[in-house]
């Protein structure tokens, strides 16, 4: 059970690097107004959209699920995170929209840009200090060792 507690704090501590890169690439757009690498932040907003929901999400959902089923009360913490997902996933498809058009030459407000680059970047660091002091710090004394055996294909 601790490895895959380990292995989601690991993909999180990862995600982190990925978060403050981006955030210091943004850095010049907030404060000397310059534009940054509008296609550089592109693929790294597309890295944080697919990464997330082709592993990480569907893994989380699997530990969710198994939580759940031992411990109910606690289905609506796991209803806000997963409300949390949602919410960053509509974030992140709408940057990308726009860094998108951006990049193909479109005239993209900034001040709306850079809104939308701080409500994601605020949303994925709190996705993961939801998980890391929500759930993983929890999981372990939630859940029975014999939930933890379906979870290992993680």
């Amino acid at each position: 059970m601790q490895e895959i507690l380990q292995h989601f704090h690991r993909e999180h501590v990862a995600m982190q690097r990925l978060i403050n890169q981006f955030d210091q690439e943004v850095e010049s757009m907030r404060n000397d107004r310059l534009d940054p690498d509008y296609h550089f932040l592109l693929e790294m907003v597309r890295t944080f959209n697919g990464i997330p929901h082709h592993h990480h999400y569907q893994a989380e959902q699997k530990l969710h699920y198994a939580l759940r089923l031992s411990m109910p009360e606690i289905t609506p913490l796991l209803e806000r995170l997963e409300e949390r997902h949602a919410e960053q996933t509509q974030l992140g498809h709408e940057l990308e929209h726009l860094l998108d058009a951006a990049c193909g030459g479109h005239l993209v407000p900034r001040q709306k840009l850079l809104m939308l680059i701080e409500d994601f970047i605020a949303h994925l660091n709190a996705h993961i200090t939801d998980e890391e002091s929500e759930i993983i710090a929890n999981a372990e004394q939630w859940l029975p060792e014999s939930g933890w055996v379906e979870l290992r294909v993680v």
